[in-house]
């Protein structure tokens, strides 16, 4: 088994996408907001109050009225399932992490609208937001860098029976094998 997650980044300086967006998005951080939302969710009570506890915050997208598409902000380190591995952000640093979108609304710009809201709230924060997607996911690829976010080095993960290799690839030149290494905690 071979896997492939790019590690992409939006920089606080970039100037914000003109893009309009389609649907509404809310940015939501207490339990009470966020309880009606458990489905879409797909969270245990226990899980989502430990998220909330560590300042995690949580996007939702509307479409018609309807929770279609979430996806979660934290400063802390958090699990890269496609990456296998810990993304540890640097200080100034917030990764997006847990985003899905319900299948029947894919492709309608709900994951879209979310990134460009979240790059919104960071506005003149001074904080660097960062991003991982699989190779092969394509739609979310294609969002990403439609917003703006740059793809900064990828992370490759092979097992071959027990045996697990990690590999990075570097991708922007003036990012160093250190920031790749000082970010990710290999499992």
């Amino acid at each position: 088994m071979v896997t492939l997650c790019y590690f992409f980044q939006f920089s606080p300086a970039e100037s914000l996408p003109e893009i309009k967006l389609e649907c509404e998005v809310k940015k939501l951080a207490s339990v009470e907001d966020l309880l009606s939302f458990l489905k879409l969710l797909d969270l245990s009570l226990g899980t989502l109050k430990l998220r909330l506890e560590r300042g995690d915050f949580c996007y939702l997208a509307f479409i018609e009225g309807k929770a279609v598409h979430r996806s979660w902000v934290t400063f802390s380190s958090c699990w890269v399932k496609d990456a296998r591995a810990v993304f540890k952000p640097a200080k100034n640093e917030a990764y997006i992490y847990d985003s899905y979108t319900l299948p029947r609304y894919r492709s309608k710009g709900a994951f879209t609208s979310t990134l460009l809201k979240i790059i919104a709230d960071f506005r003149g924060s001074n904080t660097s937001l960062w991003i991982a997607v699989r190779e092969n996911n394509f739609p979310s690829r294609k969002a990403v860098e439609k917003v703006g976010f740059e793809k900064v080095f990828g992370l490759m993960f092979k097992k071959i029976l027990v045996f697990k290799r990690y590999e990075f690839v570097k991708i922007r030149e003036n990012f160093s094998e250190k920031g790749m290494k000082d970010r990710i905690i290999l499992a």
